[in-house]
């Protein structure tokens, strides 16, 4: 086996010695380098961590540009490469320099430059392998994105100093940093916060988060370490319970906000930090105010308005002109809810002062919506003090602030508060119509609750859809004695329709029986008018649905609304079918209604039925029992008129005392004749004291031929010739209102009446009173000539075919006036002649067919006068 040679040196060869000693040598020199660089880096270490230290007490004394220029020249000594930590720690530290500059000049460019800083540290550094000073880092980069955004750019710079924050929670754990964990938590809670006041979308999300951050933020910064920090982050957390509670569990989040309110103002006080004692004591008022309505409104309201009072030490209108503003219209809507509780005129009269203080603030121009926000609220509260005090002054005021607020909310543009606005404004104009020009203000109403109908869907808004509706159908009903009469009755049924889909009777009882008895009472007015069968027994169903649910233990009043109702739906339906048996039900029912209605409670609704039970006597007077209901008729007049007077209820004064005078009318039939007739005069009398000629000339002209036709029928039992002469007067009243050209049928009925009113003078003369026959036959001829003029001049109208039945009773009377001047006239045989044409005119409609006992009567008379005068 060959061996391999190898060459062994002795150590004693000078050639060991030489090679060791040279080793030795090349290794002295190898360390001696090796140490003379260490020892240089440590000093540039050491010198530049000393440069970086005084940087440090420049930054600390407030010279920031002198640090500024220390850490921008470090930068050009240090490479980013072979001493990044060292590089990214210089870079921080120049970020922290633009940061603090941010804070005296050019505040958003130094803030723009410590973000570049913070972003090119980061860059270098790295979470895994840096994680103290990546994470600190971070944590100022997100501090200066939220400071940023308050400057600029809000959302997007809130949103990237959230991101921040929460990469530095990646290393600051409670546990090791507590102090740190707790600050970034607040930053974060802050600035969630902040995003959900911004951002449209995900409020909830972004309120609950700071939430969340916050009360982590506190489990550090308890108040008795850590004071200030703690009533910093209750400060912040009660605005945000606050808003939090608009979208979920609503009373505990705000008791949640109140408490953290109280804790903030245990060291923020006026004196120290009046800015964050304001926000606090503006955070807890909103929270109070939301509180109220579901907690005794009477106690937490007061507390609201004296949150707010305090926050408007420091917010006010010179220096802080839109908080004062906001402020203000929070507490106009607080006083004004508290003005429906209680102290209402004091409480009405603050919620107007704040509302016109914010009006200093929320200019249309500039801040529209808030502007008409607060008109709303000032209309409101004006409407509310017009039932206490000044009630059209006020009225106006209303009406003039929701004018307003319309001027910005457009049916184009918030089309629901619009509507609601429109709503609010009709309920106005309807209240003000039972102050003054009645017919105008209920005609703007309508107006105003059409506009809202055509906004309200019963999908969308079925509860405003239906108060619309109805407050639609209780106008129209109003309107209709007044104007259009059909039309107005005819929206009203169909308004009521239309809401009832949207009650049900177990589920909204009250509400299905209220709309019930409207839609009775529109559909009893519309029977009046048309389909009288079909739309009274609709009606009267209406009202017995009604009082399934009102009974009269439960609800009296309404239970006596629909009895009465009801009562009138049997008196239309009387007219069509069971008369006695309808009208006998209707008057138990009015019976009903008065056990609740009665004079000394509810004098108005007492007055109204007893009217009412007496015009049904007087109907069922008609089918048996004449005066012993007639009797009850005239006493129940008697009864409405203890409560209506001439002073005081003028209009309904005048409408009894015309059923007064007509019943009386009709009992004059029955008995006492004289004395009946002459009551109803009185009565009759009373009712032209109100329906003048000058302001009511066809009510006026209506009572005028009611007289005319008591003195006829007075003419019958005294003084005849005055009586009827009297009633000849009274006709001619009524000729000055019934115009042949505008009330051709009025003036033809009220002319051929004046014709039979001389035709009985002209029976009633006599001889007597005449120094002569002739004279005595010259004042009848005048008195006959003078009825056939009035029947001539009723037949212009009476036309054959237009009023057959009309023409025929002229005729007849015609024919009988020919026959008394024929009887006194020498030549009669052209009066003989005029009175068979006039009889044989009236047959062609008094066929035997149409009228037998007209026929067989106007027969008898031409007999009679053919026999009289041989004209066989």
């Amino acid at each position: 086996m060959n061996q391999i040679a190898v060459a062994v040196i002795s150590v004693k060869s000078p050639w060991f010695m030489g090679i060791v000693s040279g080793i030795i040598l090349v290794f002295i020199g190898v360390v001696f380098f090796s140490l003379s660089e260490y020892r240089k880096k440590k000093i540039r270490t050491a010198h530049r961590k000393m440069i970086m230290e005084n940087a440090q007490h420049l930054l600390e004394d407030g010279q920031v540009d002198e640090a500024l220029t220390i850490f921008t020249e470090l930068l050009t000594q240090i490479s980013r490469y072979r001493e990044p930590k060292a590089y990214a720690q210089v870079k921080h530290n120049e970020g922290v320099c633009y940061k603090h500059l941010a804070s005296t000049t050019d505040a958003a460019e130094n803030l723009k430059k410590a973000i570049l800083c913070y972003e090119e540290a980061i860059k270098i550094l790295d979470l895994n392998k840096n994680p103290l000073e990546y994470s600190q880092i971070q944590n100022d980069l997100g501090a200066a994105y939220g400071t940023l955004a308050e400057l600029e750019d809000k959302e997007n710079n809130i949103a990237k100093a959230i991101k921040a924050c929460e990469e530095a929670l990646k290393f600051f754990t409670a546990k090791k940093y507590p102090l740190m964990f707790a600050t970034i938590q607040f930053n974060l809670g802050f600035s969630y916060e902040t995003l959900a006041k911004l951002r449209e979308n995900n409020k909830e999300y972004h309120y609950l988060k700071a939430t969340q951050y916050l009360e982590e933020a506190i489990k550090t910064f308890d108040f008795e370490n850590h004071p200030l920090d703690y009533c910093k982050a209750q400060q912040v957390l009660a605005s945000s319970y606050t808003s939090l509670a608009d979208f979920r569990d609503k009373e505990e989040n705000l008791q949640k906000a109140i408490h953290a309110s109280e804790e903030a103002v245990k060291l923020l006080t006026f004196e120290q930090y009046p800015l964050l004692y304001a926000e606090t004591e503006l955070n807890a008022g909103l929270a109070y105010s939301a509180l109220a309505p579901t907690q005794d409104p009477a106690e937490t309201y007061p507390k609201a308005i004296k949150a707010l009072e305090e926050a408007l030490r420091f917010y006010t209108f010179e220096a802080y002109p839109s908080e004062y503003g906001d402020i203000q219209n929070e507490l106009s809507s607080i006083y004004l809810e508290l003005g429906q509780i209680q102290d209402r005129e004091n409480n009405l009269g603050k919620a107007i002062l704040a509302s016109k203080e914010a009006l200093k603030v929320y200019i249309p121009g500039q801040y529209p919506l808030n502007y008409a926000k607060i008109q709303f609220n000032l209309g409101s509260a004006y409407s509310i003090l017009s039932d206490i005090q000044n009630k059209e002054d006020n009225l106006f005021k209303a009406i003039a602030a929701f004018e307003e607020a319309l001027k910005v909310y457009t049916p184009q543009s918030y089309p629901e508060i619009y509507a609601s606005t429109e709503l609010n404004l009709g309920i106005f104009y309807q209240a003000l119509a039972d102050a003054r020009d009645r017919e105008e203000n209920l005609t703007k109403a309508a107006e105003c609750f059409e506009a809202a109908t055509e906004v309200f869907t019963s999908d969308k808004n079925p509860s405003e859809y239906a108060i619309t509706r109805e407050k639609l159908g209780e106008i129209c009903l109003t309107l209709a004695p007044m104007f259009d009469k059909q039309e107005n009755i005819n929206k009203a049924v169909k308004a009521f329709r239309e809401t009832l889909p949207l009650y049900n009777i177990e589920t909204q009882p009250q509400e299905y029986a209220k709309l019930q008895i409207n839609y009775g009472n529109a559909l009893t007015e519309l029977s009046k008018l048309s389909d009288q069968l079909n739309n009274a027994t609709t009606a009267a169903k209406s009202f017995e649905e009604a009082l399934k649910i009102y009974t009269f233990e439960s609800n009296p009043q309404e239970y006596a609304n629909a009895k009465s109702g009801l009562a009138d739906a049997q008196r239309v339906l009387a007219e069509n079918q069971n008369k006695q048996d309808n009208l006998n039900a209707a008057l138990q029912n009015y019976e009903d209604a008065l056990k609740v209605y009665t004079m000394e409670d509810v004098p108005e609704q007492f007055a109204k039925v007893q009217r009412s039970i007496g015009n049904t006597c007087r109907s069922l007077a008609q089918t048996f029992n004449k005066e012993g209901n007639l009797s009850r008729a005239i006493k129940a007049h008697q009864e409405a008129l203890k409560v209506y007077n001439l002073e005081d209820s003028p209009f309904e004064y005048a409408d009894v005392q015309d059923d007064l005078g007509n019943t009386l009318m009709d009992m004059a039939e029955t008995r006492d004749k004289e004395l009946y007739l002459v009551k109803a005069m009185k009565a009759f009398e009373e009712v032209i004291k109100i329906h003048t000629f000058w302001d009511y000339p066809m009510e006026y002209a209506n009572t005028r031929c009611k007289m005319a036709n008591a003195y006829v029928h007075l003419a019958e039992v005294q003084e005849p010739d005055d009586n009827l002469r009297k009633s000849i007067a009274a006709y001619e009243d009524a000729l000055k209102v019934y115009l042949p050209d505008q009330y051709p049928y009025d003036y033809a009925t009220t002319i051929n009446n004046i014709g039979v009113a001389y035709k009985s003078i002209a029976e009633s003369l006599d001889t007597f009173n005449y120094p002569s026959v002739a004279e005595f036959h010259q004042s009848q001829s005048d008195k006959l000539n003078n009825a056939i003029n009035a029947f001539g001049e009723a037949l212009n109208t009476f036309t054959i075919k237009k009023y057959p039945l009309d023409y025929a009773m002229a005729q007849n009377n015609l024919g009988t006036i020919y026959s008394l001047l024929a009887s006194i006239d020498e030549s009669p045989d052209e009066d003989v002649q005029k009175a068979i044409d006039a009889y044989e005119a009236a047959l062609k409609v008094y066929r035997p067919e149409v009228d037998a006992a007209l026929n067989k009567k106007v027969k008898a008379n031409l007999v009679k006068l053919k026999q009289r005068f041989n004209k066989e």
